[in-house]
């Protein structure tokens, strides 16, 4: 990846996220951490249009909550924005089937390589390009 991203990264364990941060501030991205679910929610309400993030990178198992709470909230408010889910259950059919219909646009498998994580990250972004102009121009058009 070339450009510069806001990414919220929303992950329970300190370690895990802390490594989450080096490894994507290392390649050049802006990186914002929520602890919880209730973290989340505070970071993603300071959207509004010119501040917002490009992408959210979110843990399954939440302490207070879990990944698809995250992405079901996001898309309450937004079909645009990419999120990547991070699990150790990801192959797990049932998460799986859920995370898609949740609206997640990649999985990755705890225990990952950084090769995997960057390949969900530009896939999720991808995915926000594949959306047809004429239903991008309707999404964007306010009601």
């Amino acid at each position: 990846m070339n450009s510069s991203l806001r990414i919220l990264v929303v992950e329970d364990n300190a370690d895990v996220a802390a490594m989450l941060q080096q490894i994507l501030t290392g390649d050049g991205h802006l990186v914002t951490v929520a602890g919880s679910c209730k973290e989340f929610v505070a970071a993603y309400q300071k959207y509004d249009g010119t501040n917002t993030f490009d992408i959210i990178i979110t843990d399954f198992d939440l302490g207070d909550g879990n990944g698809l709470d995250v992405a079901r909230a996001v898309r309450v408010e937004s079909d645009l924005l990419p999120i990547v889910m991070v699990s150790s259950h990801s192959c797990d059919e049932r998460i799986m089937k859920a995370a898609y219909r949740a609206g997640i646009c990649a999985l990755v498998n705890k225990p990952f390589q950084i090769a995997e994580l960057t390949a969900a990250i530009k896939k999720a972004m991808d995915s926000v390009l594949d959306i047809p102009a004429p239903m991008l121009g309707r999404v964007l058009q306010p009601a």
